[in-house]
């Protein structure tokens, strides 16, 4: 199957009447990825997995699998097989002959498709439950039959609706594992909607973020963490703060930003848009560090004095939400380790600091949350 399963969507839009639901959507999904829609509920993800896979019309645009328009094609002429969300197993039929079932609609003989049924069931270690029925399943096993189901047409394109939201957090890491494991396996190219950024970071080679019908950003997940491409998705996936600022002095091949009456930093110039006023920008939460009392900013950094209005703790790290005297916040996560050196409280007074070249500046042609396709953020 080398070399198939290329999707492109080429100017998709869908409305149900007067109710634009996806929005001039374009992406390439390259043959063997594995490709995560990620985003809130109702940013237009499963419409856009349901247009794929032929269950829902495109209103306008097109979409092709290797250099073949599929826009008007039933799902069976597509190349596609899809997983939906809450498994979808016929509950008079036993395993073997759930995962048969697309061959038996094809006209393939009881012995020959009960023989391939067996080879997918082993491939999701199921073999040892094809006379069994989904009521005598757990839902991880539910999953793995439904896959080998979607398999045994040998689609070139896979299609999965949350496949993993109905599982308890431990299996749910399993099980991903697995979906992984499969899809680099048979080298197809997966497609996979999900609300979770974690899902998405651990699966996906490439996340295309979408909000409100439209894409705000595609990128591989490493980059969607570090660059996020406008607030929206900073805001999103998580760990980030969001500020703005506006331009101030300037020293040689250097700006001064100020963020807050008490938080400042200096920047590149070059790296500024032309002609630009006011400025915003992210910071991640894990690149912040804080220290008692009120310090200036070292060279090379942003600093802002604040006081400590809540502390957590989480785990592997403690969660410190902090105000600025003009009420904005900032969140750091501080290693457990270090925290316990620090004598902090709520109520504190701190200095809140980070490099300069941890600042993500939005470009301003991205501010807007309805973007199409953002480009990667300027990192400064």
């Amino acid at each position: 199957m080398s070399g198939k399963g290329l999707v492109e969507l080429v100017s998709v839009h869908k409305s149900y009447g007067n109710r634009p639901a996806v929005t001039d959507v374009n992406l390439r999904i390259p043959s063997g990825a594995y490709c995560c829609l990620l985003g809130p509920s109702g940013c237009g993800k499963s419409t856009t997995l349901r247009m794929l896979a032929g269950h829902e019309a495109v209103t306008e645009g097109d979409i092709l699998m290797d250099n073949r328009n599929v826009t008007l094609l039933s799902p069976t002429q597509r190349g596609t097989a899809m997983m939906f969300q809450n498994y979808a197993l016929f509950p008079h039929m036993n395993c073997l002959d759930n995962v048969a079932f697309g061959l038996r609609i094809g006209g393939m003989k009881t012995a020959e498709r009960h023989a391939r049924a067996r080879e997918l069931l082993a491939l999701v270690n199921m073999q040892d439950y094809a006379q069994s029925f989904p009521d005598q399943l757990s839902g991880g096993q539910q999953q793995r039959v439904a896959l080998a189901r979607a398999l045994i047409t040998e689609p070139d394109v896979v299609l999965l609706d949350e496949p993993l939201s109905a599982l308890d957090p431990f299996l749910r890491i399993k099980m991903r594992k697995e979906l992984k494991s499969i899809q680099q396996k048979l080298g197809l190219t997966f497609i996979h909607v999900t609300h979770s950024q974690e899902e998405a970071f651990a699966l996906a080679d490439l996340a295309v973020v979408m909000e409100g019908g439209r894409i705000q950003q595609i990128a591989e997940p490493r980059e969607l963490f570090e660059q996020p491409a406008t607030p929206f998705v900073a805001q999103f996936i998580g760990g980030h703060n969001l500020l703005t600022a506006q331009p101030g002095a300037r020293q040689n091949d250097q700006v001064q930003l100020h963020f807050d009456p008490q938080g400042s930093g200096w920047i590149d110039s070059h790296r500024l848009p032309a002609g630009q006023g006011e400025l915003s920008f992210s910071v991640r939460c894990d690149h912040i560090d804080l220290q008692p009392g009120q310090h200036p900013a070292a060279a090379g950094q942003f600093a802002v004095t604040a006081s400590i209005s809540d502390i957590e703790f989480q785990g592997q790290f403690i969660y410190v939400e902090c105000t600025t005297s003009t009420g904005n916040t900032l969140m750091a996560y501080l290693p457990d380790r270090h925290f316990g050196q620090l004598p902090l409280h709520a109520g504190d007074l701190v200095t809140l600091s980070w490099s300069a070249q941890h600042l993500n500046l939005f470009q301003p042609q991205h501010l807007n949350s309805t973007a199409q396709v953002a480009q990667p953020a300027m990192a400064i």
